[in-house]
Order: structure tokens, then C-alpha cells, then sequence
């Protein structure tokens, strides 16, 4: 049986192509080097994953930085390192513990980790409760705007209505909430969605129900995301 765990989102999510190489001038310094490479690299909304390293076998550490390059937190082998305390993830209480990275899924105990970025050259800007953090990382793991959403059945809310058309002022299809959907088109600020056509066994799919929903669904606002995601465990 699919068990699904919704987590509401309350911070931009966005997502870009993963790029482990960045061109640099072989005459510079590494300093200059990372500067070139910022100042002349695209920068991009993404989300990163930290997942991986939720595992307690995970030997590889990642440092989450402060502007003036010192430490702020590092996580290693499912522990996370903030404030001159170490926290096992994995085993604390997720409805409770008050996570200073802003993140748009934080689900520890089923190892699911996803935080809002900016990606600049090598550099991924974080945000957190005292301002931006970065982290400079080539192996961070992270996804396509469009990958993102398409990797997650997704629920909709009050504040993100099922619409014909990609308009605010498009009418409403009715009864569009208590119901999970995939993404099959994305387009700004806007997907088109079906019903999921996954069921979980033993279940009736939708369509042997008789149930039909698609349309369109504003899935972000300025910096709120209107839409919920659910994890398949």
C-alpha cells in the first residue's frame, strides 16, 4: 500500500538542469576564479536536494556558509551540526523541531530533504531565519523547475483552484479538491493537471470510478506556493 504524506510549502520552489562543470581563465587564481566564474555564470532558481545525506552511511559533508565564508551549520551522516549542538535528523520529531533552513520539503524519517536555491556558477544561495547562506558543492543533487513538479503527485488547494484555462478569471471545475494529480505541462507560474493515474493496489483508479479532472492550476504566487506535495512511501 502507498502510504502519502502531504507537506504544504510555504517558500518559492524552483529548479534548473544540473551542471557539475563551470569554465574558468587558466591564468587566475582559484579566488579569481570562483569570482569569474559567479559574476559571468547564468544564475537560476533551483531546488537542491540534501537527501543523500540524511544517510547515516553518507560520508561526504556538506557546509552550509555564511556571506563571510564561516560556518553556519554542516550536515554528515544523518546529523546536522547548528548552534554548537549535532541533531539526528532521522530521529527527531519533525513537527517540532524548528528548522532554520527554510525548506520547502523537510520530512527527515522518510529521508526527503528539498530546499529553495539560487545557483550561480557553483554556488547554491540558501536562504534561513538570519539571512542567505550558500553553499559551494558540485555534488548537490538538484532539479529542473519543470522535473521538480513532475516528480511528486501534488494536491491543490483553496488557493490554487482547478481552472479550464490558464487565467485567473477562468471558471473553476468544481470538486477539484481531495484528490491527488500529476503535472503534464508547465508554463510560469502555471501547470495543467490530471488526475494521478497511479492507484495503489488494491485500490480503484479513478478512472474506473468514473473520475475526470484536468486543467489548470496557478501553482505559485510571488514568494507563496499554493499547492501541496505528497511523498510516496
Amino acid at each position: 500500500m502507498i502510504r502519502f504524506i502531504s507537506i504544504v510549502s510555504l517558500f518559492f520552489l524552483f529548479v534548473s538542469c544540473q551542471n557539475k562543470i563551470a569554465k574558468s581563465h587558466p591564468k587566475q587564481s582559484v579566488k579569481n576564479k570562483t569570482s569569474i566564474e559567479v559574476k559571468n555564470s547564468k544564475e537560476s532558481d533551483v531546488v537542491i536536494s540534501l537527501s543523500e545525506f540524511l544517510y547515516e552511511n553518507k560520508t561526504d559533508e556538506i557546509q552550509i556558509l555564511n556571506q563571510d565564508g564561516t560556518i553556519h551549520s554542516k550536515l554528515k551522516r544523518g546529523k546536522y551540526s547548528f548552534n554548537k549542538s549535532d541533531f539526528n535528523l532521522i530521529e527527531i520529531d519533525e513537527s517540532t523541531y524548528e528548522n532554520p533552513i527554510h525548506s520547502i520539503i523537510f520530512y527527515p524519517e522518510y529521508l526527503a530533504w528539498y530546499v529553495l536555491a539560487k545557483k550561480k556558477g557553483n554556488k547554491f544561495i540558501i536562504n534561513s531565519k538570519d539571512g542567505d547562506k550558500f553553499i559551494e558543492n558540485s555534488n548537490v543533487q538538484f532539479y529542473s523547475i519543470e522535473s521538480f513538479l513532475r516528480k511528486f503527485p501534488i494536491g491543490l488547494t483553496t488557493q490554487s483552484p482547478l481552472r479550464k484555462e490558464k487565467s485567473d478569471s477562468s471558471n473553476e471545475i468544481e470538486d477539484f479538491l481531495n484528490y491527488d494529480y500529476r503535472v503534464i505541462e508547465v508554463n510560469e507560474d502555471w501547470i495543467k493537471v490530471k488526475l494521478n493515474p497511479d492507484t495503489p493496489p488494491g485500490e480503484k483508479s479513478y478512472k474506473e470510478l468514473g473520475l475526470t479532472r484536468e486543467g489548470w492550476v496557478k501553482w505559485k504566487k510571488e514568494n507563496e506556493i499554493l499547492i501541496k506535495f505528497f511523498l510516496a512511501i
